[in-house]
Order: structure tokens, then sequence, then C-alpha cells
């Protein structure tokens, strides 16, 4: 979604512009690491990190506390110091949003069909109602963001001779 969104923008200040060529965004410690590949006024690569936050009245995760890894600060403010707040700061931070509130919606069709008299394995049959699905938190690996999804509802597992 990330890279949909990003990858061939352009932001520029000063008459300085660089353009996103690539996105890649993992997990660390707790934390999101954006690489961003850069070309323009600044070429390379750079790492922008974040806390991730989940707000449950909009059912959307944000990167909060965004910043450059200490690596690449030092090399920003060597090369183009317009870079560091004006560019990747204040301008990609919108775009770290990510609604989940359609994607719960449908987690929960889906886990609704699943529910409807299905047969685990034979004669052992699952049916119940999931009256409401919520984010309890997110995190970032690796791999993936991973929220923690808390389902309410009413579960019957039969078995049949």
């Amino acid at each position: 979604m990330l890279q949909q969104l990003l990858s061939g923008r352009n932001f520029s200040s000063d008459r300085k512009e660089v353009i996103i060529q690539d996105v890649a965004i993992t997990g660390m410690d707790g934390f999101a690491l954006i690489g961003l590949d850069l070309v323009g006024s600044y070429r390379g690569k750079v790492y922008v990190y974040g806390r991730p936050l989940y707000d449950s009245a909009t059912s959307t995760v944000s990167i909060e506390d965004l910043d450059f890894d200490i690596s690449t600060r030092s090399v920003v403010h060597k090369t183009a110091e317009w870079l560091l707040h004006d560019i990747i700061i204040s301008k990609v931070k919108p775009y770290l949003r990510f609604p989940l509130r359609e994607k719960l919606l449908e987690s929960q069709l889906m886990a609704q069909k699943m529910l409807c008299h299905s047969e685990l394995s034979k004669n052992i049959f699952i049916t119940g109602s999931l009256d409401s699905l919520s984010v309890g938190g997110v995190r970032f690996t690796d791999r993936a963001i991973q929220a923690i999804l808390f389902a309410r509802g009413s579960l019957h597992l039969s078995v049949h001779d």
C-alpha cells in the first residue's frame, strides 16, 4: 500500500527536489522502519523510523514520532539539511496512515462465513456467530503489520458419529 502511495512522488523545497523511487517498510524492536530510495537533489537511500499507533476512533494505524535513523541523519546533515524536516519528515508523514475499518469488516464477514456449519475434520463441525471484531493493538514485524484482534460472539462445536 505504501509503495503505491509514495513511489514516483516528488517533493521539493527551496528549488531542490527529490523523487521517491522505491519504498520498503519493516519492523524493528517495536518500531516501523521505512527505507526510501531517492533521486534528484539528493540521491541514495534514507531510513526513517517511527512508532506505530492505532487510533480506535478512526480505525487507523499511523506511524508517529518520525525521525531519521542515526546513520541516515548524519549523512543527510552532511549533504542536504533541507531534506531533514521539510521533505521527508513533514511531507511523507501524511502517507503513513493505514485505514483498517474496511479490512476489519471484510475479516469479520469472512470469519462469519467460516462459522456457518463448517466441517473442521471428519464429523467435527463448527457453527457460530461473530458479533464484533476490534483491534487491541498493532505491531510491526520484519514481514508484516500485525494487529491484535478481539472477537466477541458465540461458538458451537459438534461431533457427529
